[in-house]
């Protein structure tokens, strides 16, 4: 029995992946005994009898309720003793704690407790057989060191470590602990572990519930840890391994929660997923639902009122409304008449007039430039939705979307948050990844441009005689082929892109025009169109036409429904139309 008794102990020793893991147990230990405040401190003892052993120190003092002698007969030094295996604000359960002092190989361990008006020292040698003696002088609380041999290099590469260790396992634990260095002579005394309990990232939220508190944040990079008293039971990256089925809700939030109810494994090294975990899993997609959305939501209509934003709070906005768009559908519809979306022109609008302007124009427009362009298709009515900072990405990454497809994006995924019937998180990015990959995605039909890339500032001018007669020709033959517009008239453009237009269309003859084929016609409505009266094609067929009118007028009609890529079918008619109204000079 004695050799089966040191095999398990060796086993419960060696099991800890590092051998400073020792400092979690005892802090853990501490807090079970009801210390408010932990204190680590390392001291290096040199040789001072010449036989070149010098010797380090590690204490761990506490301020609990300490042991008095049955407490140290029954549970110190009786292997797996335990009175935690029912209170769950106590998580030694498996009564390992103490054991992992040993896992460090120290020369010796001494403890010196009290309680109850008993004061007592148990000294553990290095064979782990140990001696008992009372004290007569007070103790509070339980003060636990260990002796072990090492050079002052080793020294200092302890207490590099137990600082990373401690700040690693305990920086959110409920008691305050503290580190301190007194061998350094530049010590200003103890340093505190501790850190504040949160997560970094947009929208930064926590939320408390009896026994648990969640921290919640929007991220790039998240990390996810389950804490117990404030003690790490596991931290990682991988949002599968955190949160299973749940993963897709939490690849872009940050989280950490700290709850009574989470438990370690046996091994130390993860969280147990048991019924305590699954409720603290529903607490935490709660909180993302509730708490986290609704300062997403707060803090982007905030953002979205504002008259002029620049710099780094303009950044701000377009990542939480790339974030926005990632959160489930069913969300997004519940504040869908929100004024959190910014135009460039104008009041913020609504995701419902987003989603109505799609429905009704077949697209919507973005872009980051504010011009004298998008305030003339402002004050027709037309929206123009502000786009993001040139090389910000959908999430706010420096080159991961070029500009204006950040904004594009987010408001794509928008419009199908809005007409989706789905309720799980948006699949839009991931499908952009895909789609990116050579894979298959279904993506939004809805068409999000550029106005500057759609509209022309142009003067509507008189035509001379021969441009007239051409023109009047090429409207004729088209509406005698079924493919007239409503009107055929004459411009000149007042900014002309790198390659100019032979013609532009739009709902009438007006000083903002489309580029063909960008303006969709409503209800099979014919659009009116303008010559670019200045393109060379144009002068050319001028020139043409007193000697070949038909030829002329069929090659502008030609090339008008070329350019509009419609009714192509129809070359036969607009030829025999040609012929038929100026003869067969073609």
């Amino acid at each position: 029995m004695a050799v089966r008794a040191e095999q398990t102990l060796g086993n419960l020793v060696t099991q800890f992946s590092s051998a400073l893991d020792f400092y979690r147990e005892l802090v853990q230990n501490s807090i079970d005994a009801g210390s408010t405040h932990v204190d680590v401190w390392l001291e290096f003892l040199p040789d001072e009898k010449g036989d070149g052993a010098d010797t380090i120190a590690i204490h761990i003092d506490d301020y609990g309720e300490g042991m008095d002698e049955e407490i140290i007969d029954n549970q110190l030094t009786t292997l797996f003793s335990s009175t935690k295996e029912d209170d769950l604000t106590k998580i030694g359960k498996f009564g390992i704690g103490f054991v992992s002092v040993f896992a460090l190989r120290p020369k010796a361990v001494l403890i010196q407790t009290g309680r109850g008006g008993q004061w007592w020292e148990v000294l553990f040698y290095q064979d782990r057989s140990f001696s008992k003696s009372r004290l007569e002088v007070p103790v509070e609380g339980t003060q636990i060191t260990l002796f072990i041999e090492g050079d002052r290099a080793r020294y200092i590469e302890l207490v590099h470590s137990s600082k990373k260790t401690l700040k690693r396992w305990c920086r959110f634990s409920d008691a305050e602990v503290t580190f301190e260095d007194r061998a350094d002579p530049r010590s200003r005394g103890p340093e505190p572990i501790n850190a504040p309990f949160g997560v970094d990232g947009l929208c930064a939220t926590r939320v408390e519930h009896q026994g648990t508190e969640i921290a919640l944040a929007y991220s790039d990079e998240p990390t996810y840890g389950f804490f117990n008293n404030g003690l790490t039971l596991a931290e990682t990256s991988d949002v599968e391994d955190a949160f299973g089925k749940r993963s897709d809700r939490f690849e872009h939030i940050a989280v950490r929660v700290k709850s009574r109810y989470l438990e370690h494994t046996l091994s130390r090294e993860t969280v147990l997923k048991d019924q305590n975990y699954d409720k603290a899993m529903a607490l935490i997609e709660a909180a993302a639902d509730n708490q986290l959305f609704s300062r997403l939501v707060y803090e982007l209509t905030e953002l979205a009122v504002v008259e002029s934003l620049e710099g780094s709070k303009l950044s701000e906005y377009f990542k939480l409304l790339g974030l926005f768009t990632l959160e489930p559908p069913a969300l997004i519809r519940e504040h869908r008449r929100r004024p959190l979306l910014r135009t460039l022109h104008g009041k913020p609008l609504t995701p419902q007039d987003l989603h109505d302007v799609g429905h009704g124009e077949g697209r919507v427009f973005v872009t980051a430039r504010r011009s004298r362009l998008t305030a003339t298709v402002h004050e027709q009515g037309v929206p123009v939705f502000a786009g993001d900072l040139p090389g910000l990405g959908y999430y706010g990454k420096q080159g991961s979307v070029e500009t204006p497809a950040g904004a594009r994006l987010s408001i794509r995924a928008l419009w199908n948050a809005l007409s989706s019937s789905h309720s799980g998180p948006s699949r839009l990015f991931g499908g952009i990844r895909k789609a990116m990959m050579g894979q298959r995605a279904r993506m939004s039909t809805i068409e999000v441009v550029d106005p500057h890339d759609v509209y022309q500032h142009v003067d509507i001018c008189e035509p001379h005689d021969e441009q007239r007669r051409l023109l009047r020709a090429a409207a004729d033959v088209l509406s005698a082929a079924g493919a007239g517009y409503a009107k055929l008239g004459a411009c000149v453009l007042k900014d002309p892109p790198l390659q100019s237009p032979l013609f532009v269309i739009g709902p009438k003859l007006a000083p903002l025009m489309a580029l063909a084929p960008q303006l969709r016609a409503r209800r099979n409505r014919r659009p009116a169109a303008a010559v670019n009266v200045a393109h060379s094609q144009f002068e050319r067929l001028v020139a043409l036409f007193p000697r070949r009118p038909a030829l002329a007028t069929y090659c502008l009609a030609k090339a008008l429904l070329l350019q509009e890529d419609r009714l192509l079918h129809l070359d036969s008619k607009i030829m025999a139309a040609s012929k038929k109204e100026l003869g067969s000079n073609a």
